[in-house]
């Protein structure tokens, strides 16, 4: 089984001690090779930043609003909404931003956007100043 999974290399393998065949160890290792190179990790790494920020307001953003700064249910919705809006947005235009600028330009500028975001907003001594 998982040798379905496994990648195939793009040229032909070495002639190994099995008579021109690689062994399934060294096939295996092959195949894992890329979870430890250090493009992966980062990216995972960024996956997973990308993935608790999004989560953490989906589930707390509008509490945080009401509760926080001592305003109105609908204006936690209303917090909530265009968090939402935003993201839509940036999934739809997303792919035209990274042809246009590059990979590594747009995840920069993401990642201080949303890195500035969440400072304003933790550390924002009121609502108005958390919009910006």
């Amino acid at each position: 089984m998982l040798r379905l999974v496994l990648l195939v290399p793009a040229t032909e393998p070495t002639a190994g001690e099995h008579g021109g065949r690689v062994s399934g160890r060294t096939a295996l290792r092959t195949a894992f090779s890329a979870w430890i190179e250090p493009r992966t990790l980062l990216l995972g790494l960024v996956l997973v930043a990308a993935s608790l920020s999004e989560g953490t307001a989906n589930t707390w953003l509008s509490l945080a609003v009401v509760d926080g700064f001592a305003a109105e249910e609908a204006t936690g919705a209303l917090a909530f909404g265009s968090f939402v809006a935003a993201m839509t947005v940036i999934r739809f235009f997303g792919t035209r931003l990274v042809d246009r600028f590059g990979r590594v330009s747009v995840l920069r500028a993401s990642g201080i956007a949303v890195l500035a975001g969440v400072a304003l907003f933790v550390f924002a001594p009121s609502l108005t100043g958390a919009q910006g």
